[in-house]
């Protein structure tokens, strides 16, 4: 029987909301159901518009600041977060992603401007 847990969407500006744990195969209502792909090859049966710049192969996949994904690694206080690498594209929409969700994030967080990392 398989354990279900509640879900809430991830967002870089957030850090309790991280680390992302995959990416959902469908939106889903509250106190709804679905199945969410950690690991693996997506693809999309409807292509996703990432936020930022337009997507192309081999580009990472981040968590954006205002949820959702994007090929533009997050820049400022947000933390950083690669969910996958884009594998397929139809335009400006993504088709395919090689999802490789680590269950952290997983990057020096960024400097902000006026601080140095010591240590």
């Amino acid at each position: 029987m398989p354990k279900w847990t509640k879900i809430n969407p991830a967002s870089a500006s957030d850090a309790t909301t991280l680390p992302a744990i995959g990416i959902l195969e469908s939106d889903l209502a509250n106190n709804s159901n679905g199945i969410a792909v950690v690991s693996g090859i997506y693809n999309f049966v409807s292509p996703i518009t990432p936020v930022g710049s337009d997507p192309n192969l081999g580009d990472n996949i981040y968590v954006h600041a205002d949820g959702g994904l994007t090929v533009d690694k997050p820049t400022g206080a947000n933390l950083i977060q690669n969910i996958g690498t884009v594998i397929k594209v139809a335009g400006q929409k993504i088709k395919g992603i090689k999802v490789s969700s680590i269950d952290r994030t997983n990057d020096v967080p960024n400097l902000m401007q006026g601080q140095i990392f010591f240590g």
